[in-house]
């Protein structure tokens, strides 16, 4: 196969079996109504939010229900959901790019699934000016959402409650053994981390290579960049990509509650994936974390920051290739010249391996 037709390929297969554990890990239970608006359940039943990693995505329709918003369709693939002119969002599905009232094009990735076009619930609510909550069972793990225009009378609890009183009842811990983190079952399948954002101008670029090459990285930011990047944050979950903190070990249990408190607050989301600074880390220090419930990740492969490092890296990583077991690469998005030596990565795993969405069920061997 030539490398021209390689690409496509290797996308097409990626994209395959993303949707293959995308309709299978995202669905909430079918009896349960999951959807709602205000004080009432969505009318269309059978269709349920989706989670594609830490993001939740809702079907554009029904948006349709809330009084004062309109949902249009237009031929050439595109829809616009409007409030007034002051809050309003247009989608070019073709693309995969969004417009808003501020006139910023951005990339944002939808879905098709049971003919119903699903977005994101976060970007689309922030957009227009909507409340939006979410609610995950700890009996069955199923996810209520419900999107609000501030007329609503009932709490969420109570609304769930009355429909669905299973997914609030009251659960027991479970024990120690069920923290265990399985590997992703795909064999050989490479795994990308990016620590930080660098000073973040290069992160559009980067971002733009991972959409290219159809490749989904995990970003491991400190709490202090959650602060100062909001936009960057932003881009990678609506970007399908995954997220975790950069923490030192004293005091990281600490640090990671404050972080994930921080994450749900402007986000609606938290993480379990992390990676701490200090090497080596003890096996008692990593069984406490692993108790907490996060997954620690290390990595295989280091980009390094120097040229010398970064060729190193690649030399070993097509070495790689050939030999059995995950990779785990670790990139800086301020090294030398990292999004364009990426790119030599993701060549050279072109029709050998398949660059893999990153799950939080997998944590990489420590380095």
């Amino acid at each position: 196969m030539t490398r021209k037709h390689a690409l496509p390929a290797l996308l097409l297969a990626a994209a395959m079996l993303f949707c293959l554990f995308f309709s299978i890990a995202s669905r909430a239970d079918e009896n349960s109504p999951t959807l709602y608006v205000n004080d009432e359940v969505w009318y269309k039943t059978g269709l349920y939010p989706l989670r594609v990693y830490n993001s939740v995505y809702v079907p554009i329709s029904i948006f349709e229900q809330i009084a004062g918003i309109t949902v249009t369709f237009y031929d050439n693939n595109t829809a616009m959901i409007y409030r007034d002119e002051n809050s309003f969002i247009s989608f070019d599905f073709n693309r995969s790019v969004a417009m808003s009232q501020k006139n910023d094009r951005f990339y944002l990735q939808t879905y098709l699934e049971n003919n119903e076009r699903y977005v994101p619930l976060l970007t689309v609510c922030d957009t227009l000016g909507l409340e939006r909550e979410t609610y995950r069972s700890e009996i069955d793990g199923s996810v209520s959402v419900r999107i609000c225009d501030g007329s609503q009378q009932k709490t969420f609890v109570e609304l769930i409650q009355r429909y669905n009183p299973d997914a609030v009842s009251v659960a027991t811990t479970p024990p120690v053994t069920e923290t265990t983190v399985f590997l992703d079952p795909v064999e050989n399948a490479i795994f990308l981390g990016i620590d930080g954002f660098g000073d973040g101008e290069r992160m559009e670029a980067l971002l733009d290579l991972l959409d290219e090459y159809g490749v989904k990285a995990a970003f491991f930011i400190t709490p202090e960049e959650l602060e100062r990047y909001p936009d960057l944050v932003l881009s990678v979950i609506a970007g399908g990509h995954s997220l975790g903190f950069l923490v030192e070990l004293e005091g990281a249990l600490e640090t990671l509650s404050a972080a994930n408190a921080a994450l749900m607050q402007r986000y609606k989301i938290t993480t379990r994936l992390i990676r701490i600074t200090d090497h080596p880390i003890s096996a008692a220090d990593d069984n406490r974390l692993a108790v907490a419930g996060y997954s620690r990740w290390g990595s295989s492969i280091d980009l390094g920051r120097t040229e010398s490092e970064v060729r190193a890296a690649l030399v070993t990583f097509r070495q790689s290739l050939g030999l059995e077991g995950h990779i785990v690469l670790r990139a800086v998005p301020d090294g030398y010249n990292t999004v364009g030596y990426l790119r030599e990565f993701f060549k050279s795993a072109q029709g050998k391996r398949i660059f893999l969405p990153i799950t939080t069920a997998y944590i990489s061997p420590a380095a």
